[in-house]
């Protein structure tokens, strides 16, 4: 996997530059190395390549009807000295990136909490805020 980032002048005309960040799953691209090099050679500084990180996935129904399971996986992760590095979600999956050589232990402690722990999501609330109202 490789995290990319991008800085390009922005198409307002505004001054400065907009910003966009993605994930390539780069054992899924064919001939992926040959096409890093090329956007290295067209954008040169505008562009960087992050290659320490891997994406550990929670995937299930429901899993994003709030956010209570984002904010304490993300919690949990901090308290272990792994704080993400970016997240993705979609209506089924919430993805961590998470340096490549803590992504083992990430993923045990995520397991111990999610699948082997007491601790089911927590119930929505009507303010979409982690905790309840008092």
């Amino acid at each position: 996997m490789s995290w990319a980032s991008s800085a390009s002048p922005s198409r307002r005309g505004c001054a400065g530059r907009s910003r966009a960040g993605f994930v390539v799953s780069t054992g899924n691209v064919y001939g992926w190395e040959g096409l890093e090099s090329e956007l290295a050679s067209l954008l040169g500084d505008g562009i960087a390549f992050d290659h320490d990180l891997a994406a550990l996935s929670l995937i299930g129904e429901g899993l994003n009807r709030n956010n209570r399971a984002l904010i304490a996986t993300m919690a949990l992760l901090r308290e272990h000295g792994t704080p993400p590095a970016g997240v993705t979600t979609t209506s089924f999956r919430i993805s961590l990136l998470i340096p490549r050589e803590r992504i083992g232990e990430a993923v045990r402690i995520c397991h111990r909490r999610w699948i082997e722990g007491p601790a089911p999501l927590p119930e929505d609330h009507p303010t979409g805020s982690a905790e309840p109202e008092p």
